[in-house]
């Protein structure tokens, strides 16, 4: 382990780029670290990754497939500690395949020209690694990132995996930034702490003597349920994650149960048109998809902006439950003005009507975001409890028209005019090809009139992403789908 000795504390007060906290000042008297380069394009960061150009050379089939199908190296996983509650890793020296795949990707977006040089300034500057800029490791940082939140009883620490390609010029940089590092199997491992300025050691004893994240079932076991040749990874322990979050008081709810969380990965790749991130869970969902709701959600205005279909949430005992106990003990709470604005039976009248939106199949359409013009159809499960919907719903007549006859029940507010059906939307097949036989939750978006729509992105930045068109969401029995649709 390497760490400067008798130096003023090197931690400022900048914040956590992985989880959102802020990290506290531990020596007001240390030396301010560089100032963090301003943020560069969203393009890079927003897809996720980059590639320079591949050559392959010579060497016999079988090390030709491999390199085509399979990236070669150590990989963060294989170098951080299994003990870690979340991680996650870009690796900018993919298999050639993909490389081929994301080169053509990044050079659709303006200005970029497809090199991991771009790509990783990007990462850099964004992650804020303490008095570390990209410019002082460009000579020796690597294709491979990883980052990682290791728990410890007061807080956590961020631990950065930095490929590294000189080991002496990363040592030199890193102890001119005053950081607590370990040089391991071709990496710079950088610890930063939150609430724990002794952390960093014991964090960087974990990287030397523990079981490495690769090697262990919590990991592998549902990181290997995507597909092969991610690009990109991200994986998350259910009661690590929120026992990390509990400790430091950030508003868990104290109810959350991380068990039925289980473990959670994400992978990215890239496609033709786009990107498609898959998520995979070791614990089954417990809202179990019943039927094909894309073949709903293709009914739905082909003009909206945003679409959705949700089974109901009822399905799930565990999700009744949670809802159930959330709706009884704040719901009513949240609604105390009304109690004297309505009496006790027209207030049950109320609440039990919403709460019969949990046992609904909900269609949402979104046809404009400027001037909010929206659309809410709830199929509930039988006709009396649709009933008690629309005579809930119609106390808010001067907000919304509520229609409806037999189990269906409509709620539109504002200037509502649909046209066409999604079906008929090529931007929205692309988005929504390769969905689940079955599933329980679909989305889509229509990116352009997202990016028109918003009032905090500049004209600079819409055009930056204009690339990026559309998005479809699927969740299905064994995890998720998300389409990117890159044009």
């Amino acid at each position: 382990m390497t760490h400067p000795q008798d130096q003023p504390d090197p931690w400022s007060a900048h914040g956590d780029p992985v989880i959102g906290y802020e990290q506290p000042d531990f020596d007001q008297s240390a030396a301010p670290p560089p100032p963090v380069q301003p943020r560069r394009s969203r393009a890079a960061l927003f897809i996720g990754i980059g590639v320079a150009a591949a050559v392959l050379l010579g060497g016999g089939a079988f090390a030709a497939v491999r390199l085509w199908t399979a990236p070669t190296g150590v990989e963060p996983e294989q170098v951080l500690p299994g003990t870690v509650a979340a991680f996650a890793r870009i690796d900018l020296d993919p298999a050639l395949s993909q490389q081929k795949q994301l080169l053509d990707l990044v050079r659709k977006f303006p200005g970029r020209k497809g090199t991991t040089a771009d790509v990783k300034r990007d990462l850099i500057d964004e992650a804020n690694i303490p008095g570390l800029t990209y410019d002082a490791a460009k000579p020796w940082l690597g294709d491979r990132l990883g980052i990682a939140l290791w728990k410890t009883d007061s807080g956590y620490v961020t631990l950065y995996a930095l490929a590294s390609t000189d080991d002496s010029g990363a040592k030199a940089a890193l102890a001119k930034a005053k950081l607590t590092f370990e040089l391991s199997d071709g990496y710079a491992v950088v610890a930063v702490p939150v609430g724990d300025a002794k952390a960093p050691s014991a964090a960087l004893d974990a990287v030397r003597v523990t079981k490495k994240l690769a090697a262990t079932d919590a990991y592998t076991s549902v990181v290997k349920k995507l597909p092969a040749n991610q690009v990109a990874i991200g994986w998350a322990d259910g009661p690590g994650v929120l026992a990390a979050g509990k400790s430091l008081k950030e508003g868990f709810p104290a109810t959350l149960d991380g068990q039925s969380v289980g473990q959670v990965a994400l992978g990215v790749q890239a496609v033709p048109d786009g990107l498609e991130l898959r998520v995979a869970q070791s614990v089954p969902s417990t809202l179990v998809p019943k039927n094909d709701l894309v073949k709903q959600l293709e009914t739905l205005p082909g003009n909206a902006a945003v679409a959705a279909v949700v089974q109901p949430l009822n399905d799930s005992p565990t999700i009744k439950k949670s809802m159930d106990d959330a709706f009884d003990a704040q719901v009513d709470q949240q609604l105390g003005a009304l109690r004297g604005l309505l009496d006790k039976k027209t207030l049950d009248t109320v609440l039990g009507g919403i709460k019969g939106l949990f046992g609904a199949t909900l269609s949402v359409a979104v046809t404009d975001l400027v001037h909010p013009a929206v659309q809410v159809t709830a199929d509930g499960p039988d006709e009396a409890t649709a009933g008690k919907l629309r005579a809930s719903l119609g106390l808010f007549k001067a907000l919304v028209d509520v229609d409806g006859t037999g189990q269906k029940t409509t709620i539109t507010y504002g200037d509502y005019h649909p046209q066409g059906a999604l079906a008929d939307n090529e931007l929205y097949r692309a988005a929504m090809a390769g969905r689940p036989a079955t599933t329980s939750v679909v989305g889509y978006a229509d990116m352009r009139k997202v990016f028109a729509a918003s009032t905090t992105m500049t004209d600079e930045e819409r055009a930056d992403l204009a690339p990026v068109q559309a998005l479809g969401v699927m969740v299905g029995a064994d995890g998720a789908l998300v389409r990117l649709v890159i044009r």
